[in-house]
């Protein structure tokens, strides 16, 4: 055959086969349209009849009312009619629908897709006309019988016959039951006769759940939401119908208030039980009920909602008496039924007309929290600072002086207010007799404002506050502080290594690093008052303190008699100096202070020395915690020294076995696993070896030979100070045996010295660098 024939014939043949040919998940190939040339199905299309809306306004459309096109068919195999063989990119299933008018429904799909691999995002188009609700796939697991009712999404349909598409834009196989269109919020619950609500898969929001329909119950709760109409205001208990394998804890909402709820185990997943679980208040209206997973799993047949038999009419009545400013949250509610989380920007409202007044506010937004009622004839905003009303922004549609003037008399019944000023343009800002209360009138909007209520507000919180940093001391778990000051969070950024002038301890402190873990508690409405916790062994050894603008050195060693009482500094403010380290003069001298500021440290470096002492086999006789006396002094560095020499007999340091001239692995090999230090920051290679259980290390360099890196010095170093002269020479001689040193005696030990190796080479010299507390580093350096 010629050779420019077969081109020739490809060029021809090639034209013949589809140009699109994917692969799908099932390992086999499908030709069908991309995406951009499936033409979705038209109203003329569908042959099927059109559907109307349920006494309830939802639309139901089954699966033997599509119209398909494509490989889909319908299937009866699983009891009621199905979608099947649904699997290939451009398949589609319209429906007819007659909407009475616009509206947005909530898409909810009864579906399986069983799958073990992940589903590709945006599977399926649901569309009307040019609304388009993409469905991300959750897969259903089980088999294809296992189907679920999930909500995919909201979508906007117009008033007139229209039609209603889904259609599959990539190659992965599902199963549709039915499609139900729920008017947006969602079905509101109204009571029986007894004015009990029950709460069932049917009424749910689905939208992070999954009602499964063949048990009839809510799988995967993540959260479900449910819409309860109350006719009257009500207390009533929350009971569920669950089945909790073993224990969870849930987010209970109603309305605007929230509680953690802590559900038992009920054994299994098959073992449905009835449980109380909560009481709540139903204002009248509708409002939202919630459950949000916290931890553990939870199956879900009902929850009833069953009156206490409380009568709350009363109340309401007693309550429309009193002044809404100082009110209660949750008495609001019953007055004005559900109201919506806002935040600080929504009820902020500084026009810089009062500085004075703009200020005393401004300061206490991030403890407060705001709230909106949208009522029928105005919107109520309500601001509230230590679970009471300080400020109520009022907006009616057409807002006047006068209709302000009049609502004013009903949210404050029986208060005076002071002479009007000459003109009642805005700003109007009037007191009342008492001063109680402020009345503003901006144009807009008119506020209602209790400058008394915030000043003791926040007098009792800044008590509280003093009361629960009071509490906490250094030698705590973590545990015991999360008990006083909440949960926090984790912090592993610190730097425990800082240092400054006066500073005796500071190696004790850089050699635990590594082995310490910190948490963070903050207070953003207290400057930015921040509290670092730096544990080691489970014991808080240091805190760091700053807040926003830095400490003065009055209020440094005001916080320090806070967190340290009765603790005394050999110094005054006015001599305080940034940077330098601070020692008790009681307490045997075991607690210091480094003020830097922006921040404070304070340490309890004797509680810190006894655990490393612990570790080295000495326990104190007293323990030094917070507030020990002076008579509990850390053990002696002879104490030390010994406790150290006993653990390095049972290390490998002392096996006699040469590890001078070998490379890292071999060395590795006698002495344990090494650590590389990063060799950006040293000149030569560096490993460093622990011995466990304790502050004591060794450094080692490496230098070239023979194209390998063998070791050549040693540094013998205890992070905590607890070696002599005595103990480095000891561990040194075992490090270079077989060979010995030059005699010492005792006198000149108490000094730097420099020894060598007996060898006529003299290959080996062993260099004491004592430092200021009598402890210091001996340094080992091959020769050869």
């Amino acid at each position: 055959m010629s050779r420019f024939f077969i081109p020739l014939l490809l060029a021809t043949l090639v034209p013949l086969f589809p140009v699109s040919a994917e692969r799908n998940p099932f390992g086999s190939t499908v030709n069908g349209p991309t995406r951009d040339q499936i033409i979705p199905l038209q109203k003329k299309d569908i042959k099927t009849p059109v559907i109307s809306p349920q006494e309830d306004g939802t639309f139901l459309l089954t699966a033997d009312k599509a119209q398909l096109r494509g490989e889909g068919t319908i299937e009866h195999e699983y009891g009621f009619p199905t979608i099947g063989v649904f699997k290939k990119r451009g398949n589609q299933a319209g429906w007819l629908l007659n909407v009475p008018k616009d509206g947005t429904y909530i898409v909810e799909v009864q579906y399986t897709c069983p799958q073990g691999t992940h589903a590709p995002s945006s599977l399926v188009d649901v569309r009307s006309g040019n609304k388009v609700c993409p469905w991300d796939i959750v897969l259903t697991g089980g088999s294809w019988q296992h189907f679920v009712k999930r909500h995919i999404g909201k979508i906007q349909l117009s008033a007139g016959e229209q039609p209603f598409i889904l259609t599959l834009t990539d190659n992965y196989g599902i199963n549709i039951g039915n499609i139900r269109l729920i008017p947006d919020p969602g079905l509101e619950v109204k009571p029986d006769k007894t004015g009990t609500f029950t709460l069932l898969p049917e009424t749910a929001d689905l939208t992070k759940a999954s009602w499964s329909s063949s048990k009839n119950i809510i799988v995967g709760t993540y959260g479900i939401a449910w819409i309860v109409n109350s006719p009257i205001p009500q207390r009533y208990r929350v009971i569920l119908n669950g089945a909790v394998p073993s224990g969870a804890e849930f987010e209970l909402s109603c309305a605007s208030l929230s509680t953690i709820v802590n559900i038992p185990s009920t054994g299994s997943w098959d073992n449905f039980k009835e449980q109380t679980i909560s009481t709540i208040t139903l204002p009248v209206g509708p409002t939202t009920i919630s459950l949000k997973k916290k931890n553990g799993g939870l199956d879900i047949r009902s929850v009833t909602l069953q009156p206490t038999g409380e009568n709350l009419n009363a109340k309401v009545k007693e309550l429309e008496t009193k002044p809404l400013i100082g009110m209660d949250k949750e008495d609001m509610d019953l007055l004005w039924g559900g109201s919506v989380a806002k935040g600080s920007q929504d009820f902020l409202k500084l026009h810089g007309i009062n500085e004075a007044e703009t200020d005393f506010y401004k300061g206490i937004e991030l403890s407060c929290k705001a709230y909106q009622w949208p009522l029928p004839d105005m919107t109520v905003t309500g601001v509230f600072m230590d679970g009471k009303c300080i400020n109520l922004i009022v907006k009616m549609p057409n807002q006047t002086f006068a209709a302000s003037k009049t609502l004013l008399a009903k949210l404050l019944p029986g208060v005076a207010f002071a002479s009007a000023p000459t003109t009642t343009e805005p700003p109007y800002i009037v007191p009342s007799k008492d001063n109680t209360y402020q009345f503003l009138y901006w144009g807009d909007c008119f506020e209602l404002r209790a400058p008394n209520i915030v000043n003791e507000a926040r007098e009792s919180a800044e008590k509280e506050f003093k009361n629960t940093i009071g509490k906490v001391r250094l030698g705590m778990s973590l545990s015991q502080l999360k008990e006083i000051l909440g949960e926090g969070r984790p912090r592993s950024d610190f730097d425990a290594e800082r240092s400054g002038p006066g500073d005796i301890d500071q190696n004790l402190y850089k050699g635990i690093t590594k082995r310490c873990n910190g948490n963070i508690w903050g207070y953003p409405e207290k400057k930015d008052f921040y509290i670092t916790a730096i544990l080691f062994q489970d014991k808080c050894i240091e805190f760091d303190i700053s807040q926003r603008g830095g400490f003065t050195t009055e209020e440094a060693l005001s916080l320090a008699q806070t967190f340290i009482p009765g603790v005394q500094f050999n110094v005054t403010p006015a001599r305080m100096q940034p940077q330098y380290a601070y020692y008790s003069t009681n307490y045997g001298k075991g607690y210091k202070m480094q003020y830097r500021g922006a921040f404070l440290e304070l340490k309890a470096s004797a509680l810190l020395k006894a655990l490393l002492l612990e570790e080295l086999g000495i326990v104190s006789k007293k323990p030094v915690l917070p507030g020990a006396t002076d008579s509990s002094a850390s053990p002696s560095l002879k104490q030390s020294s010994l406790a150290l020499t006993n653990l390095l007999q049972k290390s490998p340091l002392l096996k006699n076995t040469p590890i001078f001239g070998k490379s890292a692995e071999a060395v590795d090999s006698i002495l344990g696993k090494s650590e590389e230090i990063d060799p950006s920051l040293t000149i030569q290679p560096t490993r460093v070896w622990e011995i466990k259980n304790s502050t004591f290390r060794l450094t080692g360099t490496f230098s070239k030979k023979n194209g390998k890196d063998i070791l050549n010095s040693i540094s013998i170093v205890d992070e905590s100070g607890a070696i002599t002269p005595a103990v480095a020479l000891f561990v040194a001689r075992k490090l270079i045996a077989p060979y010995t040193t030059t005699p010492i005696s005792s006198a000149q030990m108490n000094a730097a010295f420099t020894l060598t190796s007996s060898d006529p080479q003299q290959r080996f010299t062993l260099e004491w660098i004592p430092d200021k507390n009598n402890s210091g580093i001996m340094r080992i350096a091959d020769k050869d």
